[in-house]
């Protein structure tokens, strides 16, 4: 049962990632779909946290408001979090993550979701990353957390 279920979640972010239309993106949400793709992240294997964030990416662009209700009871911000640091991250991974985070940053209730976890200190460490994208990633988040503080 528990592959059938792996297998359904990999099918709902298939269809954000490949659909990316608002409509889709707006029916997946309606059929209660972001509470399985948001568990995708902790998943031990990092290509199905990457599907994850890639849908989790692509339906908050078109339905970030739907993602702010749902974000406090699905633990969102500290599941984005824990992929941010954990042990095993390559760039693709790490990238998708900034760019999920620098989405949800647009909405002012989970900025203040993201402030309260310590993520502040791993993203100026990633504006020396290697990567580059990974840098410009980092530097537009705290750029747009540092701006949310500003008096």
């Amino acid at each position: 049962m528990i592959i059938i279920l792996g297998e359904a979640t990999r099918l709902l972010a298939w269809l954000a990632k490949n659909s990316k239309t608002p409509s889709v993106m707006k029916n997946l949400v309606k059929a209660d779909a972001l509470p399985p793709i948001i568990s995708m992240m902790k998943s031990e294997h990092i290509v199905m946290q990457n599907e994850a964030l890639i849908a989790l990416s692509l339906i908050s662009v078109s339905c970030l408001t739907e993602v702010e209700e749902i974000s406090a009871s699905t633990d969102l911000i500290n599941i984005l979090y824990q992929v941010m640091g954990g042990d095993i991250i390559v760039p693709e991974l790490t990238q998708n993550a900034l760019a999920l985070l620098v989405v949800l940053l647009c909405s002012a209730k989970l900025r203040s979701a993201v402030n309260s976890t310590p993520i502040r200190t791993d993203l100026k460490a990633l504006k020396n990353h290697n990567d580059e994208k990974i840098r410009d990633l980092a530097g537009n988040a705290l750029q747009m957390l540092e701006t949310s503080n500003a008096p």
